[in-house]
């Protein structure tokens, strides 16, 4: 409705503004006669939402494509689709929660993506405290994926599923 749309802000990459107005297109006039507030994040950047500092940098997807990091009394890093990178890594340092994409299988890597292999590398070389791992493409949706991962990452994994909740202790 009006209010809670106007009372709403959407923050994302530098088109955020676009892919609002993409998705807008296809829910009717609802929807463009109250927008929410878009407000795009730059490259890196960082913001206090109440207690919360979020901070964000671009990674090795699109033009477009960045991670987050949030940080409480706790720390969680979302990589979003990303390449592996030492800037990655570092973004990532010491978080409590890691949700990391690993989208395809060692033997088919494509750019922009990430493998178990260099998904557990991210998280061995951050020291993340448990990875959690997700965006997993079908081929790489094997019962095999845990264990190829461990193969670079000994800490606590989780294969994310729609709807799941994470508990931070």
């Amino acid at each position: 409705d009006k209010e809670s749309n106007e009372n709403l802000t959407i923050y994302g990459p530098d088109n955020v503004k676009e892919w609002f107005n993409h998705v807008a297109a296809t829910q009717g006039s609802w929807l463009h006669e109250h927008w929410p507030r878009l407000l795009p994040v730059k490259s890196v950047s960082s913001l206090k939402w109440a207690s919360l500092s979020v901070s964000s940098t671009r990674t090795l997807h699109t033009d477009v494509s960045i991670a987050y990091r949030f940080e409480d009394s706790c720390s969680l890093f979302y990589s979003g689709d990303t390449g592996y990178s030492p800037k990655i890594t570092k973004f990532a340092k010491n978080a409590d929660i890691g949700i990391i994409e690993c989208s395809h299988p060692d033997e088919h890597p494509s750019d922009g993506h990430l493998t178990p292999s260099q998904t557990g590398k991210i998280a061995t070389e951050a020291d993340i405290k448990h990875l959690v791992v997700t965006h997993i493409y079908p081929e790489n949706d094997t019962a095999s994926l845990l264990d190829r991962i461990r193969n670079y990452y000994s800490g606590k994994i989780t294969i994310a599923r729609d709807f799941m909740e994470l508990n931070t202790s």
